[in-house]
């Protein structure tokens, strides 16, 4: 895997993780994916059902991404329906990425970075 700092901006990387949300009665399987350089959540689901496995090490920003989740988010609550799940995850997810700034981006928000990211059109285009 390669580093943060080598990867090109041009080219993106994106990682996704699996990991399961405890609810009022049983749980459910939350499946993401992120841009590895920006941290921004590109996507989520809920489900009820997983199957497969991959590697931590190549999930490491997912798997970060995933303990805050659970920490700010679904530890403070008990979701009695996935729905309210999904609206909670929903709404820390848009917090995460466009108001929670990263010490990693000097204090830049995973949704700035991405965006900063991304090739722009160039004048010639126009």
């Amino acid at each position: 895997m390669r580093r943060n700092d080598e990867l090109h901006l041009a080219l993106p990387f994106w990682a996704m993780d699996i990991s399961h949300i405890p609810m009022a009665r049983g749980f459910v399987y939350l499946t993401g994916a992120i841009d590895w350089h920006s941290r921004k959540v590109l996507a989520c689901r809920l489900s009820i059902s997983m199957d497969g496995k991959g590697c931590w090490a190549d999930n490491v920003y997912v798997e970060r991404v995933w303990r805050s989740i659970k920490c700010d988010e679904v530890y403070l609550h008990a979701y009695e329906t996935v729905s309210a799940a999904r609206e909670g995850i929903d709404r820390y997810i848009n917090f995460h990425n466009t108001h929670r700034p990263h010490s990693s981006h000097r204090a830049r928000t995973p949704g700035g970075v991405y965006f900063a990211s991304l090739p722009q059109p160039s004048a010639e285009a126009a």
